[in-house]
This record gives C-alpha cells, structure tokens and sequence, in this order.
C-alpha cells in the first residue's frame, strides 16, 4: 500500500477493494487485459522492453522506436533508463543554436534519431523522418514538420519529457486497473495531471460539447496515483524509481461512476462527419462515439477522431486506377473482437502497396498483413457484422487517421483502440473463441520481383454477448 510517496503497508490483493484500494500493476511484463492470454502477448513484452533485435516478426520497431499511439507503453524501467540518461540530458542541455531547425536537428542528433546527425539547418528527408519518430514521442501527428506544437515540445527539457512518458505508463495502468476509458474528449476537454497535460491532443474537428457527456475522470485518477506513489516532478521521480518499485501498488483513487459494472448497455455511434469527393480544410472529421445507457439517458464517454472512406488506388487485372471506397452507413453490430488480427489483402489491393522499399532493396511489408502494432488492423479491430469486411479498428497509419480517410473501414489510434477493446471486456459479457486459423496465399509482384505471402490465422476472436449496436452516420454529405 502507497501514500504519499511511500510504502505504508501490506495488503492481501483480494483484500483491497473492500479496504477501498486499487491495485495497480507496475510490473515490467504488463499486458493490457485485452492481450492477455493471446499469441501477441509476447511480442507486446519484448516491444515494451525494447527489446527490438528479439521481435523478428516487428522489423520496423527499432527505426519506429516510440510506440504508445500504436498502443503499446513501455516499460518503467525502459522509461526510467531515459530519465537516467545524464549523456543524453547534457547534450539536450547544450544545444544553443539560434535558428529553429537547426536547435531542432541538435535535439533530435541528442535523442540518436539521426544515422549521422545532419546538423546543417537544412530540411532533409532526414531531419523529416527524425521529426516524424520525435513527434510520436510526444504524441503528436507525425508529419514530420516542425511545426507550433512540435517547436513548444523541443523547447521543453529533456527530463520533463521523460517524467511525461512515465506518468503516461502509469496511466495505461490506472486505466486497465479501473475500467475507466472517460478521458474528457466526449465534452471536448481534458483534464491534467501533476499539472501536465499528457496528450495525446488528436480533437475532433467541428463538433459542439455532447450534452450528458463524461468529465475526465482518467486523468483525476492518474493525477492521485502519481501522487500517492510521489512521482511529483521528474527529479523525485527519478529517485524513487531508482530504489525499485514493487510489481504491484495498492492505492486509493476516486471512485468510479455508478454507472459503471460487469454488464453496461454500451451503444456506438460513428459521425461521418463533412463527406466529400473533394475534402477541404475545415471540414467537419469522422468521430467516434461511445455511450453507456442509464435508464432513459445515454451518457457519452469518449468522442475520438476516426475514418470513412476516401480515394484509394484499385488494381484490375493490370490497370490500377482511383476509386471512391465508401463506408457503409445504417445500423451495424460489432459481434467479433479481434486481437492480434491479420488482413487478408483483397485481389484488388495494389502489389505495389504490399512491398516495402528499403536501403537493402525491396521486402515484402510482412507487417501490413499482421498481427502487428503496423498492420492493416493494429492490435484489435472489431468487426462490423453484416458487412463486406468493415471494421473498428486500430491503424498502423497514423497519418491517414490524421487525415480522415481510409478504404472504408473506422480507423482509431492504437492507444484508443487497446482502451476500448479492454473497456469492453471489463463491463460486457462476452466468450474467448480462441485462435481462428486461415489459409491465405498470395504472390506479390512489383518491379520485376516476386513475393510469396501467406497468412495462417485471422487472429484471436472474441465474440461478444450479445452483440454492441453501431450506428454510421451519414453525415453532411456535400456534393461538388
């Protein structure tokens, strides 16, 4: 038991929760609820480690290297060696340059995000592509540009940003620990903790506060079990980390609603916002809606940015062309949750986009097919029944969540996705199915090159009982 920043005492586990404690798992082989028990399981540790060179199967993880919008946290001891990192911290502390890319090149050469750092004040692909790995590290959109929030980041000390990643692990924690996923968004504001503020800050464009919607209530708790552990700034932090923590904590924290149970009345409903051939700034985005049903009202939990349709490239025969991928609107169902999901690229999907170009020459983009914090599907994705392949689902392209668009599928951050699927199974019923094997082939043929693919499992399904209504949206369709 914590308080205050210290141990006040031992509590039997199954004890805690009558004692009005919390216990929350600090250990370094944590898995979120959702991926317990499934074959990503390990994959999840050895990312959340770091330990890249072991994952063969993630062969973008080192160049990636920050994955928490993918949806996977790293470790507290990976996340105390930063903070730790005094070589590191001097040479962020030494940077004086003037000019604003060049102090930024100097930043990112601090952080090793460059091969042979560039710092010449020029905008190479390099310093984009450093900018990009930075910019998920502080969770921004990764467009690789040095804009306002990317300059405010840069600008912020070296060991605040590491104190920052290590609150945000211990929010995944406190998350999974309560079941909570309100975190503010559905009424368009967030709340802070230790007085920071966390991200990530993907809003959705265009849309007034929903009425009955959810306060963050992640954010309170997070901020008191900060404080309890007395993780209050990052030099005290540091020291307490160095003594050791325990694999598991019991805290206290703020109640959760009374709303909340095993069993909610949890309905879904997906705007697609402004649609258009011919999207413009402005433009109202596609958000995702999560409710809870109280009697005759419905409270709003989250309201997060996601995906419709948008101009892909379709191959037939040889001809690939443009074409509109619409998303499906009407009442739907999500009957299937599934983690660790593979995509079966349909006969239409371009080789082209199933090869990656590389200093080596061209692979085969194994991590598209999944299951992979990259793949077509992210982590989890649930299925829309009664569809042509349509899913909720998390997205190894951050960018096009970005953006707004996709092939017709609800695109949501990794982080989200993994909050969902877990916010699901902690308040409704549901069945593990298990592992559903596959037999998919394929050759890939790009440049003269030939790529035997092949996928033997679509990953491991949950089926969910009974299943959570979907509503899409049309939206504001605008004609040209």
């Amino acid at each position: 038991m914590w308080s205050n920043g210290k141990a006040v005492g031992e509590i039997c586990r199954a004890d805690a929760r009558a004692h009005g404690l919390t216990v929350i798992d600090l250990a370094d082989d944590w898995v979120p609820p959702v991926l317990e028990g499934t074959a990503y399981a390990p994959t999840y540790v050895a990312l959340a480690k770091e330990h890249f060179a072991s994952v063969t199967t993630e062969t973008l993880a080192s160049a990636d290297r920050y994955l928490e919008l993918f949806g996977i946290e790293p470790t507290l001891s990976v996340a105390r060696a930063r903070l730790a990192d005094d070589i590191r911290h001097r040479c962020h502390d030494d940077v004086q340059a003037t000019d604003p890319l060049r102090s930024a090149q100097g930043h990112l050469a601090c952080d090793g995000l460059f091969l042979a750092p560039p710092v010449d004040g020029e905008y190479t692909p390099a310093t984009a592509a450093a900018l990009a790995t930075f910019q998920r590290s502080v969770m921004l959109v990764p467009t690789g540009t040095l804009d306002d929030a990317t300059r405010a980041a840069l600008a912020l000390p070296s060991r605040e940003r590491d104190y920052r990643t290590i609150l945000r692990v211990l929010r995944e924690r406190v998350v999974a620990a309560t079941g909570l996923i309100e975190d503010g968004t559905a009424r368009g504001e967030t709340g802070l903790v230790i007085g920071r503020d966390l991200g990530p800050d993907w809003p959705v464009r265009g849309y007034p506060p929903l009425p009955h919607a959810a306060p963050d209530l992640i954010s309170p708790a997070t901020d008191a079990a900060a404080r309890a552990l007395g993780w209050l700034d990052p030099a005290v932090t540091r020291r307490t980390l160095d003594r050791g923590v325990p694999p598991a904590v019991a805290i206290a924290l703020p109640a959760t609603p009374a709303y909340h149970g095993p069993i909610m009345q949890l309905a879904v409903e997906i705007d697609r916002g402004d649609v258009s051939r011919a999207p413009r700034d402005g433009d109202r985005r596609p958000a995702l809606v999560l409710y809870a049903g109280t009697g005759a009202q419905r409270i709003a939990l989250v309201r997060w940015p996601t995906t419709i349709g948008g101009w892909q490239d379709v191959q037939v025969v040889d001809d690939i062309s443009k074409q509109w991928k619409e998303s499906p609107v009407g009442p739907r169902q999500w009957r299937d949750l599934w983690v660790g999901p593979t995509w079966l690229p349909p006969d239409s999907t371009p080789d082209r986009e199933l090869v990656r170009i590389t200093d080596k020459g061209d692979l085969l983009a194994h991590e598209v097919f999944g299951p992979s914090y990259r793949g077509a599907f992210g982590l989890v994705a649930f299925e829309h029944a009664g569809t042509d392949g349509i899913r909720t689902h998390a997205t190894g392209n951050l960018v096009s969540l970005a953006r707004g668009v996709s092939h017709g599928c609800h695109r949501l951050l990794g982080l989200d996705a993994v909050r969902l699927a877990q916010f699901v199974l902690a308040h409704h019923d549901f069945v593990r199915r298990g592992d559903e094997p596959v037999h998919y082939r394929r050759v890939v043929r790009d440049d003269g090159q030939t790529f035997p693919a092949s996928v033997d499992s679509l990953g491991y399904r949950i089926e969910l009982l009974p299943p959570i209504p979907v509503n899409v949206l049309v939206g504001r369709v605008r004609r040209p």
